[in-house]
């Protein structure tokens, strides 16, 4: 990790945006998704397996978004924008918010 310098640091759990960051981070400013905690969201099994399935799909169409303006050649700072679009898209929402995002910085 030493030779590991991140262009971006996304937190995901909804304490993380007032936490301070692993010293390894240096000098990047983390950018925030949060997402409630899945573990602490239902009380029975099926409920948390629900929750986590949720929480997994949210994140997964984010990183697909994300992915997909990497592939259309955004630079970092229309990276940066699209990571902030998307911290505010459920799965369901993510399409179409993620879509701006990416044809308003390319």
């Amino acid at each position: 990790l030493a030779n590991f310098v991140p262009h971006f640091v996304i937190t995901v759990c909804d304490n993380a945006a007032t936490e301070p960051c692993p010293l390894w981070l240096g000098k990047n400013r983390p950018l925030h998704w949060g997402l409630a905690d899945p573990s602490l969201l239902a009380a029975d099994e099926i409920a948390s397996r629900k929750a986590f399935e949720q929480t997994i799909a949210i994140l997964t169409a984010r990183v697909r978004w994300l992915h997909e303006g990497v592939n259309q050649g955004l630079n970092l700072q229309g990276l940066e924008q699209l990571i902030k679009a998307l911290a505010d898209t459920s799965e369901r929402t993510g399409k179409l918010e993620a879509q701006w995002a990416c044809s308003s910085v390319v």
